[in-house]
């Protein structure tokens, strides 16, 4: 039975780490986000800092079309990106709990990630 758990929580905790790396919507647009877009990012925000009063520069979104940022719109993909991880983070401490209560091999097959 530990073995089942441990597991389940393997496979639920692979799903959050790969729903982490989808793109993030901010401001009606899905932004990639994985660990080198984030660099891009972050590197673009200092760029843009750099040139002083909100400049802009065309970003390509996760759907390759592209949208003028601002070092602010930047902070906000980063942000939404945080508030997406903890929901993700939450929602896999809850499954982890339910998991480690199962009583039986077909309890823990009944525990999955809810789709979105």
């Amino acid at each position: 039975m530990e073995e089942v758990k441990a597991a389940k929580i393997n496979e639920l905790k692979a799903v959050r780490d790969a729903k982490e790396l989808e793109p993030v919507l901010y401001a009606e647009h899905k932004f990639d986000f994985d660990s080198k877009s984030y660099e891009r990012i972050t590197a673009a925000i200092y760029a843009l800092d750099m040139q002083g009063a909100a400049p802009t520069i065309n970003w390509t979104l996760a759907d390759n079309g592209s949208t003028p940022v601002t070092a602010n719109n930047l902070r906000g993909v980063i942000a939404a990106a945080a508030v997406r991880s903890d929901a993700l983070h939450t929602a896999y401490r809850a499954l982890k709990a339910q998991v480690q209560a199962a009583e039986t091999v077909a309890d823990v097959a009944t525990i999955v990630w809810p789709e979105d």
